[in-house]
């Protein structure tokens, strides 16, 4: 013995034959018939014999599991030659040995071209030769079929390959879409009925339940159903008010988050590992048949669990029958999660940095940033700074001293919180932001995005004039006395900046406009009116003539050299004032003009009159006694004119 071979009698090396193996001979000769088959027979072949070719051809198309035919080249009705094409002709693949008793060339040429297995002589050493020829066509049949088996599954499984590779592109393509809308989502409660929508839909899930880990409890976030029109929590779904789980109780969720496992359940109600009454219930309800169920804990990059979720009755899409999450839905979905967890982990940062952001912009104005060229404010650097032209507004409450001194302390803040509310919002509304408060005092700066850099602060101006009114109209109400303000507004460059140092810093602006605007809501008090702007402001008026603006006077504020005139906008003022002052504008620009060409007497008979027209005028009034000064003393040089403050 030797492997699977073994030596016959006649020293003829014979493979020992793992099944059965059937050859079909014909010869028209009895006794080469009778050789063939006793000789085949005697090396375990199972051997059929005929006359002829024709006789070999219907035999084989009786039994087709023949292994091998050997037919003698010449016979009557059909030779060995014409079998052998004709089966070729019909596809057969069979192998057949020719046999002749003489050689010829040309016969055996034809013979093996037609597809003949071997050409075999007969003679003293045909066994020989005939064995030794059927092993070899075996063998060769062997490796062709063997060969054609193998292209075969290669072509299958290249198919196989090809749905494969479209599904899995499908699949890709997918979750590629899926995860950049959920990596672009930054509110949380949208990217949360994202997720559980998008993973219903690539399970083909029927329903979808999230919850999110938070103190060692499964909070109740989402949770849709398809086939009931279910839609619950989330931000188009309705409210609904579920108690958190615990991670020590008997509850697939909590199991798959504490043990950060995929559970995936066949048919729910069959399995007794955990607690399904709560699932129980709702079907019983709502007529449902909760059957599959897919639960994966969401992990984020730290391999954290941050939530669940849990996807029940996965659906076949052509039967529509309930079926158990395979693995391909399995690991689409737990890819699903995977980014399920970063999107929230990210969405949760997203919503951290904007609170701080909100909470910072409380102290630090956002425009104050942007004027810095900074996003965040871990951005700014100390000294820090800028230059921009700008309106500045400052004002402040008249008399506040007295009026804090009979408020306690929290009644004081109390008091400021409510004044404040009502100003705050309307300097912000005309695109302006408060950079600091200085006890009472408000100071706002206006970039000018609405109307323009100084038309934007008038109106402000106007606009909080008219909000105090109804403030001290609340204030009434409540037997509380009214308080007036005063607003002053200048224009002009001035630097923004952090200062301090290393642990303690602010931001602020300086610089001679700032100073000037201080001074010039200084400038109320003196001439008893609400709103004072200076020349520079009144420049960068694109709209002045929408406003209502009397010159009030020129003046040398303390700490700058030049005079600069400033005047009063008055649109705020009571009605009536108000249509006083303009029909009597022209009037009062003539005793202006007159007392500036020092002609006292012939402007104080202007102002006279005009004091009988506007008796609660502080500016005429003013003029008036000035103008009797200069008539008893005149002054030495038109300098004098100039008002220091």
């Amino acid at each position: 013995m030797n492997g699977n071979n073994t030596i016959n009698d006649r020293g003829i090396m014979t493979k020992l034959k793992e099944k059965e193996q059937t050859i079909l001979i014909a010869d028209d000769e009895l006794l080469v018939r009778e050789v063939l088959s006793e000789m085949l027979t005697a090396h375990g072949y199972v051997v059929d014999a005929v006359s002829n070719g024709l006789e070999a051809y219907e035999q084989y198309k009786k039994n087709s599991d023949y292994t091998l035919i050997i037919s003698d080249m010449i016979m009557p009705v059909m030779s060995g030659l014409d079998l052998l094409k004709k089966l070729r002709e019909e596809g057969s693949d069979i192998p057949v040995i020719i046999l002749s008793g003489s050689y010829d060339v040309s016969a055996a040429v034809e013979a093996i071209k037609s597809g003949a297995s071997d050409y075999v002589l007969k003679g003293q050493d045909a066994e020989e030769a005939v064995i030794i020829s059927i092993q070899k066509a075996l063998e060769k049949q062997q490796i062709l079929r063997s060969n054609k088996r193998l292209v075969e599954d290669l072509a299958e499984k290249s198919k196989q390959l090809e749905t494969f590779n479209n599904v899995l592109k499908i699949t890709v393509d997918k979750l590629t879409k899926v995860g950049a809308s959920l990596m672009s989502e930054r509110s949380l409660a949208k990217l949360l009925d994202m997720i559980v929508r998008e993973s219903r839909d690539v399970t083909n899930a029927d329903g979808g339940t999230l919850y999110v880990l938070e103190d060692d409890l499964l909070h109740f976030k989402i949770s849709q159903n398809r086939s009931l029109n279910i839609f619950l929590g989330g931000i188009d779904g309705g409210p609904a008010m579920f108690p958190p789980l615990a991670l020590n109780e008997n509850y697939v969720s909590a199991y798959a988050a504490m043990k950060k496992e995929i559970v995936n359940i066949p048919d729910v109600y069959k399995s007794d590992q955990f607690d399904f009454t709560g699932p129980k219930r709702f079907d019983e309800s709502a007529g449902y048949n909760t059957k599959s169920m897919l639960v994966l804990p969401m992990i984020d990059r730290q391999g954290v669990v941050i939530g669940v979720l849990q996807l029940i009755n996965s659906i076949d899409p052509d039967t529509t029958e309930i079926v158990e999450f395979n693995e391909s839905l399995i690991a689409i979905a737990q890819a699903l999660a995977c980014q399920a967890a970063v999107c929230i982990e990210n969405a949760k940062s997203y919503e951290t940095i904007q609170k701080k952001n909100i909470a910072f912009g409380r102290f630090v104005p956002n425009q104050f940033l942007n004027f810095l060229g900074k996003v965040e404010v871990e951005h700014v650097n100390l000294g820090d700074a800028t230059e921009q032209e700008l309106s500045v507004l400052f004002s402040d409450i008249r008399q506040f001293t007295s009026i804090s001194e009979k408020l306690t302390p929290e009644e004081n803040f109390r008091f400021l919180n409510e004044y404040l509310r009502y100003i705050g919002p309307v300097i912000t509304g005309n695109g302006g932001f408060i950079d600091k408060y200085i006890g009472d005092a408000i100071m706002a700066l206006f970039p000018g995005i609405h109307a323009g850099v100084a038309d934007d602060a008038v109106i402000a101006a106007i606009g909080m004039r008219r909000r105090l009114s109804e403030y001290n109209e609340e204030r009434k109400k409540s037997g509380q006395a009214s308080i007036d303000i005063g607003i002053g507004i200048n224009t002009g460059t001035m630097t923004l900046g952090t200062i301090g140092f290393e642990t303690r810093m602010d931001s602020t602006v300086i610089g001679d406009t700032v100073n000037l605007a201080s001074r010039i809501e200084g400038i109320t008090k003196k001439y008893g009116i609400p709103i004072v702007i200076s020349e520079f402001t009144i420049r960068e008026l694109r709209g002045p003539g929408k406003f209502h603006i009397r010159e009030i006077d020129i003046v040398r504020v303390k700490g700058k050299e030049e005079p600069i005139t400033v005047y009063e906008i008055f649109d705020a003022d009571p009605e009536g004032v108000k249509e006083a002052k303009i029909k009597n504008l022209k009037a009062y620009n003539e005793g202006l003009s007159l007392y500036r060409a020092h002609r006292w007497e012939d402007s104080l008979k202007v102002f006279s009159g005009l004091d009988k027209l506007l008796p609660a005028d502080d500016v005429v009034r003013l003029y008036s006694e000035r103008c009797r000064n200069f008539i008893e003393a005149p002054p030495e040089r038109s300098d004098d004119l100039v008002v220091r403050l």
